[in-house]
């Protein structure tokens, strides 16, 4: 009898590699979606999961499954250790395995340097190439290869470009300002005139010391939607269920025309057309052909018309993200499984 094959997932949140204290609902996200695709690997009898985790971190979350290994991180003079220094951790036990898993934010470029650091290891992935994951990072390059092919999408703007323009090269009305490598609703504000920005800007100054890190975008009025696929080892796409985002908007202080915007849960969306949106992220799949691997998620905003509902992409999330604790695991096991075996049967 063959021995069951190895894979190492690796989280950031759990992991250790945050090195600060994080709110627990970021704990909870980052927990659940280990916890599931430990589950989900484990059961299967012919691999065997193993992960690395910071149980400070974890606190009462429990994951304890048969046929998973659990690492604890390396205490000895953490809070002194580099998040270089905590991946070379993860990268020791990764050496020992046949493939691994990366889950980890875009934010601050957090994603690909790990990626870039396993790739560089010779360790194989199951996640998207380096440069897909850069690109889908950047939520400006992501806006101007939509431009560029007649994909639907809001007008953005670095926020450098908009504080040097002599008019704003956005009319009045409700725009949003996130991190350009934002990850989820992380430092999302929105703001229902240009003025309430300005405001913004003026008022904390310092937090947007560096604007080229921000981006100035068009609210887009319609249903926060999501929608997910497993791309194959051999670019076979399986496209999931849509899954309407339900948000959490909260008023900035005293004033009525800025908000922060957060997360909150998703639900599927039963009554959507199969087909909305499935040209729209073939054309990007396509173009990025032998990058992508896994599980991607696109965020829309869907916006009825007269005759058809159009679907504005708004970024892309080049990882697993937090739909897949929430989508009904039939939608995707089968394949995502098929998947990770593709993987192993590398040439």
């Amino acid at each position: 009898m063959n021995p069951p094959l190895s894979i190492g997932i690796f989280e950031s949140i759990c992991g250790g590699m945050t090195g600060k204290e994080l709110p627990e609902n970021f704990i909870d996200e980052g927990f659940e979606m280990l916890r599931d695709l430990c589950e989900l690997f484990a059961e299967q009898g012919e691999y065997r999961v193993e992960t690395c985790i910071d149980p400070k971190i974890l606190g009462s979350r429990e994951l304890d499954m048969d046929g998973l290994v659990v690492h604890e991180i390396d205490y000895k003079d953490l809070d002194a250790k580099t998040e270089s220094d905590r991946l070379q951790q993860w990268l020791g036990i990764a050496a020992n395995l046949q493939l691994a898993v990366l889950i980890a934010p875009e934010y601050n470029g957090q994603l690909s340097r790990f990626v870039e650091t396993f790739e560089a290891a010779r360790i194989p992935l199951l996640n998207c190439k380096s440069p897909f994951v850069n690109f889908a990072s950047d939520k400006m390059a992501v806006s101007k290869f939509c431009q560029q092919h007649h994909i639907a999408h809001p007008p953005t703007y670095l926020l450098s470009e908009f504080l040097a323009a002599a008019t704003s090269p956005l009319a009045d009305g409700p725009v949003v300002l996130k991190p350009r490598d934002g990850a989820g609703s992380l430092h999302i504000k929105c703001f229902a005139e240009l003025a309430a920005l300005r405001r913004e800007l003026l008022e904390h100054a310092a937090d947007y010391s560096e604007p080229e890190r921000w981006i100035v975008q068009r609210w887009v009025v319609g249903k926060a939607s999501s929608r997910s696929v497993i791309v194959h080892r051999d670019g076979t796409v399986r496209y999931l269920p849509w899954m309407e985002q339900v948000l959490d908007v909260h008023s900035i202080g005293t004033a009525s025309d800025a908000a922060t915007v957060a997360f909150s849960s998703a639900q599927p969306q039963t009554e959507m057309n199969p087909s909305i949106g499935r040209e729209l992220m073939g054309q990007i799949l396509k173009h990025f052909d032998g990058q992508t691997l896994g599980w991607i998620g696109f965020d829309f905003v869907l916006v009825p018309k007269q005759d058809h509902v159009e679907a504005v992409l708004i970024e892309i999330n080049p990882r697993l993200t937090t739909t897949f604790v929430m989508i009904d695991p039939d939608a995707f096991q089968d394949d995502l499984l098929d998947c990770l075996a593709s993987v192993f049967q590398r040439d």
